[in-house]
């Protein structure tokens, strides 16, 4: 858990900047629908709600030393389209509704400002300094991103059963 909290400070710190008091769930909460990341279990660790409703969701991986987190947040909280996606969710809109909230229901803000927001923050985080990449850094990033990309086999593979 607390490498999440660790990794999740500015989140929390941007919600906090654009005035949304949000933490982490207090308690586990069973999953709604499994396949839909957003209707699976709330855990403590590594879902943050706001008025009890989840507006990010994070994961990690980790091998050997190394972590990598990624995750989720909601701005705008759409039911009918999250639910749209699979043949058959199980769930209906108001369940979908009662479990994840978006920032623009929650404070009047932009969408453009919020993500400003979250920017600066993950970036004052890390320390990082504005930059670009190298032509030599795109031309490995293209080749790596041919070799494995747009090959059959990648473009073909299944997904695997959840």
């Amino acid at each position: 858990m607390e490498c999440y909290h660790l990794l999740c400070r500015p989140i929390l710190k941007a919600l906090r900047e654009l005035g949304i008091l949000a933490d982490y769930a207090d308690e586990p909460r069973p999953e709604i629908y499994h396949p839909a990341c957003y209707l699976r279990d709330l855990h403590p660790a590594h879902d943050i709600l706001a008025q009890g409703r989840k507006v990010s969701g994070n994961a990690q991986y980790r091998q050997n030393d190394a972590v990598i987190q990624h995750g989720s947040i909601t701005f705008s909280s759409l039911p009918s389209d999250h639910l749209a996606v699979f043949s058959d969710p199980g769930v209906g809109a108001d369940q979908f509704d009662e479990r994840v909230i978006g920032i623009d229901e929650l404070v009047d803000v932009r969408r453009k400002h919020a993500v400003s927001e979250l920017e600066s923050q993950l970036a004052a985080f890390v320390e990082a300094n504005e930059g670009s990449w190298t032509d030599d850094e795109l031309d490995r990033a293209r080749e790596r991103s041919e070799a494995k990309y747009e090959t059959d086999e990648w473009v073909h593979k299944s997904s695997p059963e959840p």
